[in-house]
């Protein structure tokens, strides 16, 4: 699914009950997964509490799944440990 709202950047995501549903649909598939790419801000904070730098830049939500179909060289992080904690990351560089 993508949207695109009159201001602000698109997003892309899968609806949280598809992967189920194409399971359940296709028993062809070996895996599907969930996935939401989001245009955000990310601040970096300095000592002081203040912002120090502002990135614009994609991020990326999913679930383990995701690492099952795609692969990425990874700048920071590794697909087999990157779901093993809530609220973890892993970096890579984008192609744009």
């Amino acid at each position: 699914m993508l949207t695109k709202p009159e201001k602000g950047d698109a997003t892309a995501a899968v609806p949280f009950p598809l992967p189920t549903a194409m399971k359940n649909d296709f028993p062809q598939l070996q895996t599907a997964g969930l996935f939401s790419l989001q245009g955000l801000q990310i601040l970096v904070l300095g000592k002081d509490g203040q912002p120090e730098k502002k990135f614009k830049t994609g991020v990326l939500f999913t679930d383990p799944a995701f690492f099952d179909i795609f692969s990425f060289p990874w700048l920071a992080g590794s697909s087999s440990t990157a779901m093993q904690n809530p609220n973890s990351a892993v970096l890579t560089k984008g192609n744009g």
